[in-house]
């Protein structure tokens, strides 16, 4: 992400484009790709891995 992103700035688009990273990204590795600067930052194992809340309620009489 970091070599794409110096690339597009090199050709003097960084200011054009809006850039996005996602894929492989959690919460040990994100601030590897923050340091990158990109726009924005997609992370899938927000929704598929979080961990299991007990949301039950019980009514007893």
């Amino acid at each position: 992400a970091a070599n794409t992103i110096r690339q597009i700035a090199k050709m003097g688009m960084r200011k054009k484009v809006k850039i996005e990273i996602s894929g492989g990204i959690n919460a040990k590795n994100i601030k590897q790709f923050a340091q990158a600067k990109p726009d924005f930052i997609s992370l899938g194992y927000i929704t598929h891995s979080p961990k299991a809340v007990d949301f039950s309620l019980e009514i007893t009489r």
